[in-house]
């Protein structure tokens, strides 16, 4: 593709042009026509990294070297799109094509990928959303974005087999009193101004668009992890419940955790959440200090 001549860039030269002209947002067409910091308002990302080296490309007669650019430059932001939109299949319902097309062109803008996996891409998407200027219509969907991402972030964590809870039957209470729990690396607890694990449950429904028409602004409290069999699992939880596993992250003993708690919860029923998350592997270890 490169002319032969003298005049050759070193390839770190030719990459560092390459990776410009094919991974800026604006465009191979616009990118050529302002690569430098003189024009107005360019964004830095799109500033050119050295000399112009499009003239040393060697001209095809059956395909331009302008549009030989911008098939790698389209295929490049295609497969970034593709990827985004499977992580974040809700956040793009709520959007509609075109206007998640444009948020993620906006996106790269800022947040360009410098990671070896694309699965990486995505991870800075909640924090845009919180300022980006479609938040005014949908003000809910960086809370979308931030459910998603998490979900991702929990698919990819180890998994463990679930704790039998039998092999516990001979401790007793003063040292469960005592204990302390360790979470699953997967857990991810959220506290949200919107139900939007509601619109992620329904986003493949046939009435998802008169359920976002009626969605109304309620506090919410979410805890995803992986469970035992290796599904990621997104559940609505009460307050109480998220308080508790609050605690349980700062290293809080139960007994420390029931006193707290108990004027507004019973302790069995809080002993029966405690089971419920040991047996589906929100719990991955126990603690008894007594025997440590």
């Amino acid at each position: 593709m490169l002319k032969t001549q003298s005049s050759l860039p070193n390839l770190r030269e030719l990459q560092r042009w390459m990776r410009w002209i094919v991974t800026d947002p604006r465009g191979v067409e616009v990118a050529l026509a302002h690569p430098d910091k003189s024009e107005i308002n360019i964004h830095p990302r799109c500033i050119r990294p050295g000399q112009n080296w499009f003239q040393n490309l060697e001209e095809n007669p059956a395909i331009p070297r302008q549009e030989q650019l911008s098939i790698y430059a389209e295929a490049y932001f295609a497969r970034i799109l593709e990827s985004l939109e499977d992580d974040f299949p809700t956040l793009r319902k709520v959007l509609g094509e075109e206007s998640f097309v444009k948020l993620i062109a906006d996106y790269l803008k800022n947040h360009p990928s410098r990671y070896a996996t694309i699965g990486e891409i995505g991870k800075n998407l909640p924090q845009f959303l919180k300022t980006y200027e479609m938040t005014k219509a949908y003000p809910f969907v960086a809370e979308i974005a931030q459910l998603e991402w998490q979900l991702i972030c929990a698919f990819f964590s180890r998994s463990h087999l679930a704790l039998n809870l039998d092999e516990y039957s001979s401790v007793g209470m003063d040292a469960w009193a005592q204990a302390r729990f360790s979470l699953s690396e997967s857990v991810h607890l959220l506290q949200l101004h919107w139900p939007v694990d509601q619109l992620w449950e329904c986003k493949n429904k046939d009435d998802f668009d008169g359920m976002l028409s009626e969605f109304a602004e309620r506090e919410t409290f979410i805890l995803i992890h992986q469970n035992a069999q290796g599904v990621c699992v997104v559940k609505s939880i009460s307050s109480p419940e998220y308080q508790i596993l609050g605690q349980v992250l700062q290293n809080v003993a139960l007994g420390k955790i029931c006193e707290m708690i108990q004027d507004s919860i019973e302790v069995a029923e809080i002993m029966g959440w405690f089971g419920t998350w040991i047996r589906e592997g929100v719990i991955q270890k126990i603690n008894f200090e007594e025997f440590t």
